[in-house]
């Protein structure tokens, strides 16, 4: 999707609000979540972001959990991996720091 505007989204299937910086449930109502997310960049406005704002936040998000995963494998099942995604990576711009 994409969209820019304000931060506190609502599920137009679900109708359940959650923030568009780290898209955490917050129940009906997500502005109070979005005002004090500490997944907003700095200098981010308090409610408000843009796509490209939202594109590099979920990119960084992106990448600390693909490296939190890839760490659970063995060396040569990260390579693998690595291997088969690299151009997905590529495409999607998002870059992992990973030990050697």
């Amino acid at each position: 999707f994409d969209f820019e505007g304000c931060f506190a989204l609502t599920c137009s299937g679900c109708h359940a609000a959650f923030c568009g910086w780290c898209l955490a449930d917050c129940g009906t109502d997500a502005h109070a979540h979005v005002r004090e997310c500490s997944s907003k960049p700095p200098g981010a406005d308090m409610y408000f972001g843009t796509f490209e704002e939202f594109t590099q936040t979920h990119r960084r998000r992106q990448g600390r959990e693909l490296s939190a995963f890839l760490a659970t494998l063995e060396a040569h099942e990260r390579k693998a991996a690595l291997e088969a995604v690299a151009s997905d990576l590529d495409d999607l711009g998002i870059r992992l720091q990973l030990p050697v």
